[in-house]
């Protein structure tokens, strides 16, 4: 029997794990990648420690759905703060650049997001408004100047 499996894995939960009284977190002081997620070898395998942890709490994760830590905090492994969800639902949640530009309600420049006003361009949003305004100001539309040089020129 290898060393990794030579206390159970309930045991080695306890041990690694201490719980932050603040805010009802276990915080996993064991292994951890360098994004913070905590990891356990357990069935002859690296597996990640809130996926174990969520499983021996309360049963297996349904299929194609993933961990989403509600509290936050990416080494808390209380079966209490986790969640499945989808992978889409998860990004959702999360702070990452893709995740805070979908949250995004109106364009820099003020204009809202609306169906008429948004164009999904090589899988990006872009404002239909700031479009048109930057067009025409890179074309020279603009009805007064071109009123004033084609009198200017008579």
């Amino acid at each position: 029997m290898s060393r990794y499996n030579a206390q159970p894995i309930r045991e080695r939960l306890l041990k690694y794990s201490i719980p932050e009284p603040n805010t009802g977190c276990v915080l996993w002081f064991g292994a951890t990648d360098r994004n913070g997620y905590g990891g356990v070898y357990y069935l002859q395998k690296m597996r990640i420690v809130r996926r174990v942890a969520y499983e021996l709490a309360k049963g297996a994760i349904p299929e194609g759905l993933e961990i989403d830590h509600k509290c936050r905090v990416r080494c808390c492994i209380n079966p209490d703060h986790l969640e499945p969800v989808t992978p889409r639902e998860n990004l959702r949640r999360s702070d990452s650049p893709s995740s805070l530009h979908a949250k995004k309600t109106h364009c820099r420049r003020g204009h809202e997001y609306s169906v008429e006003n948004t164009r999904i361009y090589r899988g990006q949003r872009c404002c239909r408004q700031c479009q048109y305004e930057r067009w025409h100001n890179v074309n020279g539309w603009d009805k007064n100047r071109r009123r004033e040089v084609s009198n200017a020129s008579v």
